[in-house]
C-alpha cells in the first residue's frame, strides 16, 4: 500500500506507476482510443454569485468558465460531472436557516449550458442534491429527463437512487460507474438527505451494497471496468481515516478504480493491492469565491481523463487551477511552472499533450 501526501507544494506524486518520461514538454501522439472525462464539483453557483459585487453570470454569461476547457470537453466519448446543485430555480428552500449553503440554479441556462459544452451524464449523490427537499429532487430528475440527460446516485425510490451507471466502452468493454454520499449524522436526522422505504433522496456510500452490486455487474456484464465515484471529504483538507478504510473495503469488493470528490481540492492519491484511489478531484466549474487563500491551501483540482486504447486502459490526471479570486472565474490548466510545484518527485509518467500538463497511470489488468 501506497500513500501519495498532498501538501502546499505536492499534489501528486506517483512513485512506481508506468515508464518515466524525461520531458513533460514533449507532445504525445494519440492512439486509437475511447476517452472519458469525470469532472468534479461543477455548479454555477448563483447562490454565491448573487451575493457578489459583480455577477459573473450576468456580465459575462454562462459560456464563459468553460473558454480554457472547451477544447477537451469536445475530445471525449462521454463526460460525467459530480452536479453539486439540484435542478431547481430559486425558491425557498425547506431547509432554510438548517443548512448555511443551499444552491440552486437558472434551470434553462444551466441544462442548455451543459448540454452545448458536451456534459450531460451527472453524480447526484452528493451533500446539495436535495437541498429543496425532495420537490427538488423530483424537478432535477424531471428536467434532466426533459433534456435526455442522465442523473444516477439520487432517486424518487432507494431503487432508482443504488442505481449504477453502465456504458458500452469499445469492443465487449463496459464501464460501470457507482456512487454514493457516505453517512451523516447531520444530513440524515437534520436535512432527510437519504433515500429510505419512506421517501426518495440520494444513496448512502455503503461498502456491502457496493460488493453486492459489483458482483452483479460481473454477472451481468462480460468484461467490466469498474469505477466507484464517491462524494466525500471535508472542505480543502486532507484525506481523513474513515475515506482511507472505505475506499480500501470499496478496492476489496472488486472495485477497478475510485475517483472521488466533494473537498473542493486535490486530495492525496494512493495505490493500494494494484488498483488506484484517486481521493479527490476537487471542482470543476464552482462559481463560488472559495477559501483558497483564506486557509493556505494550493488551488488546484484535476480532471480525469480515462482513455481505453487497443492495447491499455490509461488514466490521465490534469491539474487545473480553481483559485476563482484569480482567475475572475475562469478556472485553467495549470502553467509549466506550476505543474513542477505540483509535482515535485519526478516517478511517473508525466508529460504534456494539446489540452495541458498531466500525470499519467496505466491501469491494465493483467
Amino acid at each position: 500500500m501506497r500513500i501519495f501526501p498532498f501538501i502546499l507544494a505536492s499534489i501528486l506524486l506517483f512513485s512506481g506507476c508506468h515508464s518515466t518520461t524525461s520531458n513533460p514538454d514533449s507532445i504525445v501522439k494519440k492512439k486509437r482510443e475511447s476517452s472519458i472525462l469525470f469532472l468534479g464539483d461543477t455548479s454555477f453557483g448563483e447562490n454565491y454569485q448573487e451575493k457578489l459585487k459583480t455577477n459573473i453570470l450576468e456580465t459575462k454569461g454562462y459560456d464563459y468558465p468553460f473558454r480554457n476547457f472547451d477544447s477537451i470537453l469536445q475530445s471525449v466519448d462521454l463526460t460525467i460531472a459530480n452536479l453539486e446543485t439540484p435542478i431547481v430555480d430559486k425558491g425557498t428552500s425547506p431547509l432554510k436557516d438548517k443548512k448555511k449553503y443551499i444552491h440552486w440554479v437558472n434551470t434553462e441556462k444551466t441544462l442548455i449550458t451543459l448540454l452545448k459544452h458536451g456534459i450531460h451524464t451527472f453524480i447526484l449523490a452528493n451533500n446539495h442534491s436535495m437541498d429543496f427537499g425532495n420537490e427538488g429532487l423530483d424537478s432535477t430528475l424531471d428536467s434532466l429527463q426533459k433534456y435526455n440527460m442522465t442523473g444516477f446516485g439520487a432517486g424518487r425510490t432507494t431503487e432508482e437512487a443504488k442505481m449504477y451507471f453502465t456504458y458500452q466502452w469499445q469492443n465487449d468493454l463496459t464501464l460501470a460507474v457507482l456512487t454514493g454520499f457516505p453517512y451523516n449524522k447531520t444530513y440524515n436526522e437534520k436535512y432527510n438527505f437519504y433515500t429510505n422505504n419512506e421517501h426518495g433522496g440520494v444513496n448512502m456510500l455503503d461498502s456491502e451494497e457496493l460488493r453486492r452490486q459489483i458482483q452483479e455487474i460481473h454477472k451481468n456484464y462480460k468484461n467490466p471496468f469498474i469505477v466507484v465515484s464517491p462524494h466525500w471529504g471535508n472542505n480543502y483538507k486532507k484525506i481523513t481515516k474513515s475515506q482511507v478504510d472505505m475506499a480500501h473495503k470499496i478496492i476489496d469488493a472488486g472495485a477497478d478504480l475510485i475517483i472521488g470528490h466533494g473537498a473542493h481540492i486535490a486530495q492525496q492519491t494512493e495505490e493500494y493491492k494494484g488498483k488506484w484511489i484517486i481521493y479527490n478531484l476537487g471542482n470543476f466549474i464552482f462559481n463560488s469565491p472559495g477559501r483558497y487563500q483564506k486557509l493556505n491551501v494550493p488551488p488546484i483540482s484535476l480532471i480525469a481523463r480515462l482513455t481505453s486504447t487497443e492495447e491499455e486502459i490509461l488514466l490521465r490526471l490534469y491539474p487545473i487551477f480553481t483559485d476563482n479570486l484569480i482567475t475572475n472565474y475562469q478556472s485553467r490548466f495549470v502553467t509549466k511552472t506550476e505543474f513542477q510545484r505540483a509535482t515535485t518527485i519526478q516517478n511517473g509518467q508525466k508529460g504534456r499533450d494539446e489540452y495541458g500538463y498531466y500525470m499519467e497511470i496505466n491501469l491494465s489488468r493483467l
